[in-house]
């Protein structure tokens, strides 16, 4: 069996918190020995956060090797599970409620501070390189529609491609190719700044293991533990929660499944995930061997997850734990003071990674930022200390911030995109995840210890805990107006877009071209009235 590609560093060990220890310079002379350290993100798309774990059944030791030595947060989620407004959150510091980014169609706007904006106000040089997505402009009026109609009250039609897994005979090791092209810019470009004297921050982003499912033998076998790989347990559609019934039905996975099928589908997403170890692993190998492993911090992380047939879905959009967490990985160099093998299990999010760049950097924090910094989880008291005292003016300020600042024990999480029909609100909160969903419908808490895999809501029975987290989400946002919002928005977005095709309306939200064509001439006329008594309420 060939091995992947496996980042190894026997080197990094945690000593020392003086700065010029803290960047290797006596180490590694010809590196970029700045005050402050290179940062590189290298991310993926709809990587389920438990598959970065110990027992998971994708095989990803280059991951494993990063968080040996780094720091991993084992629970972590996403803003929003959906790219764009995942990502805009990441990219901005501010929550979709926030920044008006709901769903796919919109991102945020050219102008919009994000944090590379930041970083290279304090010198730095900044590059994004592969996809990143949180512009708005590159997704399908498929996807756009079935989001601008998702209110529509009795609307629930077909909107995907029934998940199916797609084995790619002619394929070895490299089967998404695009983003093995994706990682050899990537290490050219680091190549091309080992004797640069400014640090950097360079965006490396991939689209694998994001759906279609489609993988080779080779991946199957050496990427996949198939004695690990689990079936999903399914309730019957009529007990599931309306709105997860919704998402099941918009997502074509409602109805019939065979065992093969849906096992098939699980196997080839976690080889998928395998193959996205091997190039997030190239991108690493050329890090361990240069001088930048002397003066580098690299974050790993996914913008949201996939259900891979969990709940009988695919897909990411709503807050179960398959789509909702996501794996994070920071690990910086030798010397720096950053955990080497430490496991975080409180919960985070996404949107701390704008504050903890900023520390990393020591750069200013810039106003209405809603994450929390995680620097205090990436080192002790004494390497934070001597880390800021190396650093810009006033620096001593921030690590008294930083100790006196911590981070809650909660993180939330809203979802208002296509495949959910209302909006949804996720607190995550020690063993409790608690899921309110506006208008009408019953909330749901899990205890995650007892039930991992969020079959049974214990709300009714734990009416005190309920209580507690319906308060918490209220100090937090108003549900109820956020809600309204984006609905407002969805529907205001399908007005502009039907009266821009005047007489060519029914013709075009009926077309080929979508894809709940097949379902849409069903009962074209139904979904029509519906529509329209939609917009005229």
């Amino acid at each position: 069996m060939v091995e992947p590609v496996i980042w190894d560093i026997t080197s990094w060990f945690f000593v020392g918190v003086t700065l010029q220890a803290l960047l290797g310079c006596e180490a590694a002379p010809t590196a970029a020995c700045g005050a402050t350290p290179n940062i590189i993100f290298i991310h993926v798309d709809s990587m389920d956060g438990r598959t970065a774990l110990e027992d998971s059944p994708a095989l990803t030791p280059n991951l494993d090797k990063l968080a040996r030595r780094g720091v991993r947060f084992d629970n972590t989620y996403c803003a929003s599970p959906e790219c764009v407004p995942s990502r805009s959150a990441l990219w901005s510091g501010r929550r979709p409620d926030q920044t008006g980014v709901w769903a796919n169609g919109h991102g945020l706007p050219p102008d919009y501070p994000i944090i590379m904006e930041q970083v290279s106000k304090v010198g730095y040089d900044t590059q994004f390189i592969g996809r990143h997505d949180f512009s708005g402009k590159h997704h399908t009026l498929s996807a756009n529609l079935s989001t601008w109609v998702r209110p529509v009250p009795y609307f629930a039609i077909p909107s995907e491609d029934r998940p199916e897994p797609l084995l790619q005979l002619n394929a070895t090791r490299q089967v998404h190719t695009a983003d093995w092209r994706r990682a050899g810019k990537c290490t050219d470009w680091l190549k091309g700044r080992l004797n640069s004297t400014k640090p950097f921050m360079l965006s490396c982003g991939f689209t694998c293991p994001h759906p279609a499912y489609s993988t080779s033998p080779y991946w199957l076998e050496n990427g996949v533990d198939k004695t690990r790989i689990t079936m999903p347990r399914w309730k019957a559609e009529k007990d599931m929660h309306p709105v997860q019934r919704y998402e099941t039905i918009t997502k074509n996975c409602s109805g019939n499944w065979s065992a093969d099928t849906v096992r098939d589908i699980r196997a080839f997403y976690y080889a998928m995930v395998a193959e996205a170890d091997g190039f997030v692993g190239s991108v690493l190998d050329m890090i361990a061997s240069s001088s930048l492993l002397h003066n580098t911090v690299v974050v790993f992380w996914s913008d949201h997850g996939d259900m891979a047939m969990d709940h009988k879905q695919f897909y990411k959009e709503t807050a179960l734990e398959g789509s909702a967490r996501v794996p994070l990985i920071i690990a910086g160099p030798p010397r720096s003071g950053i955990h080497h093998g430490v496991t975080v299990q409180r919960p985070t999010s996404l949107i701390d990674l704008f504050p903890t760049v900023m520390d990393l950097a020591k750069a200013q924090h810039p106003a209405g930022l809603t994450g929390y910094s995680l620097l205090p989880d990436l080192m002790n008291a004494s390497s934070m200390h001597a880390w800021f005292d190396a650093g810009v003016p006033a620096s001593a300020s921030r690590f008294d911030e930083l100790m006196g600042d911590s981070h809650p024990d909660y993180v939330l999480l809203q979802a208002h995109m296509d495949h959910s029909n209302t909006g949804q609100f996720m607190l995550r909160q020690d063993n409790w995840k608690y899921i309110e969903y506006a208008g009408d419908y019953d909330p749901e808490l899990f205890d995650l210890n007892s039930d991992p895999n969020e079959l049974i809501s214990v709300a009714t029975s734990q009416p005190a805990i309920l209580s507690q987290f319906r308060a918490l989400l209220r100090d937090l946002l108003d549900p109820d107006e956020v809600d309204a919002r984006a609905k407002a928005f969805d529907k205001q977005s399908f007005l502009t877009w039907r009266t821009s095709l005047g007489d060519k309306y029914n013709e075009t939200i009926g077309s080929s071209d979508l894809r709940w064509y097949w379902a849409w001439h069903k009962d074209s006329e139904l979904y029509l009235s519906l529509i329209d008594k939609w917009l005229k309420s």
